[in-house]
């Protein structure tokens, strides 16, 4: 009612205080914006260096992992230090020439998580909490589709 009123009587306080709040709601919440920002970014620098110190424990640039496999009749078991994530774990269903082929994660050691390369990039939690470079996934493969060779020509 007060801003008919005003506009009515020609005043143009209410206007230009509506104006003026608008404007600095608009600055408070870009720097909002702007502090979020800052607080992912040291998240992931702090993520970064805890990386780099674990790394470094282990060594060097590359990280050992076991992987295994086992055949229990016409079922596979392949293991590894890592959390394989699902996209992963369906991947090596399809490579494996047997009727029943299951992943088990966190066999032999703990490498945090490890996903698909096409993870890389997207900013998701799997992928800045992972220790390895994107080239882990091809290399796991690799490891993999060894040990069906050797399962198979053991059968």
């Amino acid at each position: 009612m007060r801003y008919l009123q005003a506009e009515q009587a020609g005043d143009p306080l209410l206007p230009s205080i509506d104006r003026r709040n608008r404007v600095a709601v608009e600055r408070y919440l870009a720097n909002v914006i702007r502090t979020e920002e800052i607080g992912r970014n040291n998240i992931y620098l702090a993520t970064v260096r805890k990386h780099g110190e674990v790394v470094e424990t282990l060594g060097g640039k590359t990280v050992p992992a076991e992987i295994q496999g086992i055949k229990i009749g016409d079922c596979v078991l392949i293991t590894a230090p890592m959390e394989i994530l699902t996209e992963v774990g369906f991947r090596v269903k399809a490579l494996s020439p047997f009727p029943r082929t299951y992943v088990a994660s966190n066999a032999n050691g703990y490498l945090h998580y490890s996903p698909p390369a096409s993870y890389y990039g997207l900013g998701s939690y799997e992928s800045m909490e992972c220790l390895l470079a994107p080239e882990w996934e091809a290399m796991f493969y690799g490891a993999v589709e060894e040990i069906f060779k050797q399962l198979q020509a053991q059968s």
